[in-house]
């Protein structure tokens, strides 16, 4: 289980579980290769179609081949180092920093202030509050946009390389384009680190809230499975079809089930004189009755009370069949009845026996 929202005090440091941090990184290692290349792979599908032989065969075009080949071996790199770093917070912060260096290398090789390239920045943000929280997701805005200026600035100012046969220039902009650049890009940067590291959060929170709630769950129905496992009565749920729910191992034992997974079967074949004993012909909610049951080896009498299955709406979608085998019980109150049936045919006896004593002993005397 992650820690509670709000409870790591170094900002790069995941709140998440390795497992789950390792699954965000795996869909960000996706999403990179998939936009990647259809952003690198897209240019160079234009230059097939309008470029020049030349331009085709020039160093611009070899580059980007160049570049989405080297992606994906980084992924690759990627993929094995989260198999064996034991912080996989740190290889976060890793991939996101190499994120940008990549963005600024395609900006500054593509145009600069007005590189459509500069949208991988935004990519940075996102991936820090995916994968590690809002704060660290302001903290790469800011690092992105610092980023962003500075090739823009560098480009302009002519610091920074080009690639023969590049045809847009980063000093070929205009001053007002590269502020309006800027400006607009950081804005969204920032913006996009506060509502993705907020929606990142609220997803974590409601993770943590389901995770608590799926225990509980699981919980309260194992306790509910050990009371029905210790009942000391037989316990049938059907639903309206009169398909078995649920059996408890005692009404197994007494009606004699064989079948290891009896849920789903219909109650009537599982025992028709159960089934014709519950027919609720009457509509009552709750019913009690008693019945015989002819078993293959022997017969038993049960006691029988049927009460509705509703859910949390109130609505009936079933039945409980709740029994006691009563033969034993049954047999000792046959017993106890033939014994006051005995005492008082004793008592009678008893009663003529002393009338007509009486008389013989008056004739006698």
């Amino acid at each position: 289980m992650g820690l509670d929202i709000g409870e790591a005090a170094d900002p790069l440091t995941t709140m998440l579980d390795r497992a789950t941090l390792a699954r965000r990184l795996a869909f960000l290692m996706l999403v990179r290769v998939v936009v990647f290349t259809l952003m690198l792979g897209g240019t160079v599908v234009a230059y097939l179609f309008i470029g020049t032989p030349e331009q085709l065969g020039g160093p611009y075009v070899t580059f980007l081949f160049i570049f989405i080949a080297g992606l994906y071996l980084l992924n690759i790199l990627y993929a094995v180092l989260m198999r064996v770093m034991k912080n996989l917070g740190e290889l976060a912060a890793i991939q996101l920093g190499c994120d940008m260096v990549i963005a600024a290398i395609l900006v500054n090789f593509t145009g600069g202030a007005d590189s459509a390239f500069i949208l991988l920045f935004m990519l940075s943000p996102i991936g820090a509050a995916l994968t590690l929280n809002r704060r660290a997701a302001v903290i790469t805005a800011v690092v992105a946009a610092s980023m962003l200026i500075l090739v823009i600035s560098m480009g302009y100012t002519r610091l920074l390389p080009t690639l023969p046969g590049q045809t847009r220039l980063p000093w070929e902009v205009s001053q007002d384009s590269i502020i309006s650049a800027v400006l607009i890009n950081a804005s969204a940067m920032l913006a996009v680190a506060l509502l993705s590291g907020y929606l990142s959060e609220q997803i974590r929170s409601a993770q943590h809230t389901m995770e608590r709630q799926k225990a509980a769950i699981y919980d309260l129905t194992s306790l509910n499975e050990d009371i029905i496992r210790c009942l000391t009565s037989g316990l049938i749920t059907v639903n309206q079809q009169g398909e078995v729910l649920a059996i408890n191992q005692y009404a197994r034992e007494v009606l004699g089930v064989q079948e290891q997974h009896p849920a789903g079967l219909s109650l009537e074949k599982i025992s028709p004189q159960l089934a014709a004993a519950v027919a609720n012909k009457d509509g009552a909610p709750t019913r009690r009755t008693v019945t015989e049951l002819h078993l293959k080896t022997k017969s038993k009498r049960i006691g029988i009370s049927v009460s509705p299955l509703t859910d949390h709406h109130n609505q009936q979608h079933g039945r409980i069949i709740n029994f006691q085998d009563l033969t034993a019980w049954h047999r000792m109150e046959q017993r106890v009845k033939r014994a006051e049936h005995l005492a008082s045919l004793g008592r009678i006896t008893a009663g003529i026996a002393h009338e007509i004593r009486n008389p013989l002993g008056a004739i006698t005397a």
